[in-house]
């Protein structure tokens, strides 16, 4: 594909700002068409910036929760061969797990994230395997024990059982829920008789796409001669600790990969499933149903099946992120473009979306740079009134919204946020380059009870 130079200075100089307002280390950015043919490339930055060790297409980084693909694929495969039905309960696959209230949770909903749950405190792998007396620097990787599967399962499900509060009923609303996607590893484990959930996506997607620098492990990423160091705020010099907040669950966020080895795996969601030598991981109507609409997110986005699905320059995009400690990544595609973009980065809380993007309208022979969407709606005083207090998760959401003259001010997480009504009920939250909709949700008795942050759903405590 023949570019137009200026469009690609105009990307390469959007990449350079993002990198520079978010302290970004090292992207990795990847046009392909659904032949497999890389029609544009970029790799800016350090795998590790202290020794200025350049990034190449088989660097490893982490994807986070680019992994609820690979998790509702596997899902997608269980269910195309009679393993399991996706509107069979939850606790049908998972004993330890108690719906809540009266109507069952099932595989559907925790794949679309419409359980019902609010944000729950996430159980993360390090405590776990210090409970239990299990190193975390070998012989075993962590992401191959059954000890450690089994504990976090209990600790998962019990707290998912135990919520009182709901969001709604199940299939109501959207609200991101990691923890259903840990019990679908459980159920992925069971179901497949693979061992772990680890092993069973080495053998049903890994090796049949040929992925063979990627994996759910944690140790052998790590002493990998290849390796993108983890920049956080809890490691800014950076390391290589892949366990750091990690879900003791596999199948939320455990994945790392390559730009190589993810240009396979986009490739075969471009062709509906099907890779070379004529073989399929899933049926074109299987990858289809991934895609689907299935309950509506932010504005003008949907999610399926651990896929989310919105609109760009007037062409569906089929799109998943993720985002860990060191982690920013993004894979998106068009079937309308046949052609899709991969985003990885080795810095947290990038917004690596705005870069898959700008690449997509680089293809397509657009300005990269995003055009605002949003007209200003400024508030009643009713709803502003309403609005002002302070809205908390379990997962570690603290966002408190004050009258500022004729609007609100709003931090979150102690972080003061740039505030734009664009709606009767909904704002955008900005900080540096990066947008959150913040949409209010009033009861029946004309209050606020919660609002929508970006994919989750918190609750108004005050």
């Amino acid at each position: 594909m023949s570019l137009n130079s200026d469009l690609e200075r105009r990307y390469e100089e959007y990449l350079a700002e993002v990198m520079e307002v978010h302290r970004a280390r090292g992207v990795a950015v990847a046009v392909i068409d659904r032949v497999g043919r890389t029609l544009w490339q970029k790799l800016a930055g350090y795998r590790d910036a202290e020794r200025r060790l350049a990034i190449d297409e088989d660097t490893i980084f982490g994807l986070a929760s680019l992994t609820k693909s690979f998790t509702a694929l596997l899902v997608t495969q269980l269910a195309e061969r009679g393993s399991l039905s996706l509107q069979d309960p939850v606790s049908v696959h998972c004993p330890s797990f108690r719906d809540a209230g009266p109507n069952p949770v099932r595989l559907a909903h925790l794949l679309s994230h419409s359980g019902g749950y609010f944000p729950l405190p996430r159980t993360t792998l390090e405590p776990v395997a210090k409970e239990l007396g299990l190193p975390l620097d070998g012989p075993e990787d962590p992401a191959f024990s059954d000890e450690l599967a089994r504990a976090g399962v209990d600790r998962v499900a019990g707290a998912m059982s135990a919520a009182s509060e709901r969001v709604g009923e199940p299939g109501e609303y959207m609200s991101y829920c990691n923890d259903g996607y840990g019990l679908l590893a459980e159920v992925i484990h069971r179901a497949s008789g693979a061992g772990s959930y680890a092993a069973c996506v080495r053998r049903e997607v890994l090796e049949p796409l040929g992925m063979t620098r990627s994996s759910c492990e944690f140790l052998r990423p790590a002493q990998d001669a290849n390796v993108a160091k983890l920049y956080s705020e809890a490691a800014p010099e950076g390391d290589l600790n892949f366990c750091r907040n990690a879900f003791v669950l596999m199948g939320g966020g455990a994945m790392k990969s390559t730009l190589a080895d993810m240009k396979k795996y986009l490739r075969m969601y471009l062709n509906e499933g099907a890779i070379d030598g004529g073989g399929r991981l899933a049926s074109a109507r299987g990858v289809r149903a991934m895609c689907r609409p299935r309950i509506p997110t932010r504005s003008q986005q949907f999610y399926g099946y651990g896929l989310s699905i919105s609109f760009l320059e007037d062409v569906t995009v089929i799109r998943h992120g993720g985002s860990l400690p060191g982690v920013s990544s993004h894979m998106a595609w068009s079937p309308e473009l046949e052609r899709g973009v991969v985003v990885l980065c080795n810095t947290e809380d990038v917004p690596v979306s705005l870069l898959a993007d700008a690449a997509l309208r680089l293809s397509m022979g657009l300005d990269p740079r995003p055009a605002s969407r949003w007209r200003r709606c400024p508030w009643t005083d009713a709803t502003l009134r309403a609005a002002c207090g302070r809205y908390e998760s379990g997962e570690g959401a603290d966002v408190l919204v004050e009258r500022d003259g004729e609007g609100v001010a709003v931090t979150n997480s102690g972080k003061v946020m740039e505030v734009l009504m664009v709606h009767p009920f909904r704002a955008v939250l900005r900080s540096g380059l990066s947008e959150t909709e913040f949409r209010l949700h009033f009861g029946e008795d004309g209050e606020v009870w919660g609002a929508r942050l970006g994919d989750r759903i918190v609750k108004k405590r005050s």
